[in-house]
């Protein structure tokens, strides 16, 4: 009666399809490090936006994408940017993905 309904799902990939079966057709993922790179391995990455703060996290803070595949750090180096723009003293890029 919340209105939300849960959907269980071995890996990304079949949790996806599940939510495309039931119409859902855009999604925002948000997480850390693991994730990101397990979407990303999974190409189930259209869009990927980066936002930059001017700040240092410290030297026990996780690289954005780590655990990501040689194979992805490659292909995350090489995207074509859509976007790139100020947000107050933020930067947000947006980068196109091949279709997953």
């Amino acid at each position: 009666s919340a209105g939300v309904h849960l959907i269980v799902a071995a890996t990304l990939r079949v949790g996806f399809r599940a939510l495309r079966t039931e119409g859902v057709q855009a999604l925002l993922l948000e997480g850390g490090a693991t994730i990101a790179a397990a979407a990303l391995a999974d190409g189930l990455v259209h869009r990927l936006v980066i936002l930059q703060a001017p700040v240092t996290l410290g030297p026990e803070a996780l690289h954005a994408f780590d655990g990501a595949l040689p194979r992805v750090l490659r292909d995350l180096e090489r995207l074509p940017v859509l976007e790139r723009r100020a947000l107050g003293v933020d930067l947000m890029t947006t980068y196109a993905l091949g279709a997953g």
